[in-house]
């Protein structure tokens, strides 16, 4: 992320002083370091848990929790296409690519550490499983089983 801001803020720069060689370039950075920071923000902002399953934008967030893995992997790999372009070609922007070619292969990688286990067969993954804790109540009273009335002890034989 860090080169991709810096990349495109030099290149943005350079074409307002008029020594850059692509104008479309520099904005095209920027909007690409824009979603790149988003989507690599995404884990932190989903362990703050902003967004709750009562909250309306649950369904928004899980849009963007989809992608995720090879999904962002892909993504970052069609990202860097523009960059090879002889009309977009600039020096900062190949650096750019090659770093961003690297991260959609790790994203790759990353999937496949996922769904295969290396220990056993079956895979293992955690779930989120919504529990409802018991609502427990003391009671504070009494119930008495004893009765008053001496007229039904008086009549039997027992008493």
């Amino acid at each position: 992320m860090a080169v991709l801001w810096a990349a495109a803020v030099t290149t943005l720069h350079d074409n307002f002083k008029g020594s850059g060689s692509s104008e479309n370039a520099g904005w095209y950075l920027l909007a690409v370091s824009l979603l790149i920071t988003i989507l690599e923000l995404v884990w932190i902002i989903n362990k703050s848990r902003c967004c709750r399953p009562e909250r309306c934008c649950w369904q928004c967030w899980q849009v963007i929790l989809w992608f995720d893995d090879w999904k962002k992997g892909v993504l970052f790999l069609l990202l860097t296409i523009p960059l090879f372009l002889d009309g977009m070609r600039v020096l900062m922007g190949i650096i750019s690519a090659f770093l961003m070619i690297i991260c959609g292969c790790l994203y790759i990688v990353k999937t496949f550490r996922h769904t295969t286990s290396f220990k056993s067969s079956t895979v293992s993954e955690m779930r989120y499983i919504r529990t409802y804790s018991p609502s427990i109540r003391i009671v504070t009273h009494e119930i008495s089983t004893q009765t008053d009335d001496l007229k039904y002890y008086a009549q039997s034989d027992d008493y």
